[in-house]
């Protein structure tokens, strides 16, 4: 076997692992989040864009959805996507392109508005045309969010 097969082997087991792991307790959306996304009107189109494995992001929002009140969080979502199957992950605006695509063919960017929690995220927002509003429930601190 190739180093490239072995290291593509290592990557999905390292991932099956990780996705196993999303609990409401590991993945749970912090406070305010559902209610935010909730209250987005019904004619704005809602995506998703993670440098994690796609799975992952799928069953991040599948877990919060079967934790939540009255409403299919899940189903809100018209693209789901990560690094894994966008052609380059973020700081790249590659994976944006492509979440504009699959919500709407004639979807600028420009009309869009991406929420991010770290640096990396500003910046493919910003090459895609978005605006971008950056967030403190990541990892990063405020400072290098801002950066």
């Amino acid at each position: 076997k190739s180093y490239k097969d072995i290291s593509t082997k290592l990557a999905k087991e390292f991932d099956d692992l990780y996705i196993d792991l999303v609990t409401i307790e590991t993945a749970g959306f912090f406070s305010g989040v559902y209610d935010m996304i909730h209250n987005i009107p019904d004619k704005v189109r809602v995506g998703a864009l993670t440098n994690a494995a796609h799975r992952y992001a799928h069953t991040v929002l599948k877990v919060n959805t079967n934790n939540s009140h009255d409403w299919n969080l899940y189903d809100r979502f018209t693209s789901i996507r990560g690094a894994d199957d966008v052609p380059n992950p973020k700081p790249s605006a590659d994976g944006l392109f492509v979440c504009c695509k699959d919500m709407d063919d004639s979807l600028n960017p420009s009309d869009c508005v991406y929420i991010g929690d770290s640096p990396s995220d500003a910046v493919a927002a910003q090459a895609a045309g978005m605006i971008s509003i950056g967030v403190l429930w990541g990892s990063h601190s405020e400072d290098k969010v801002r950066a």
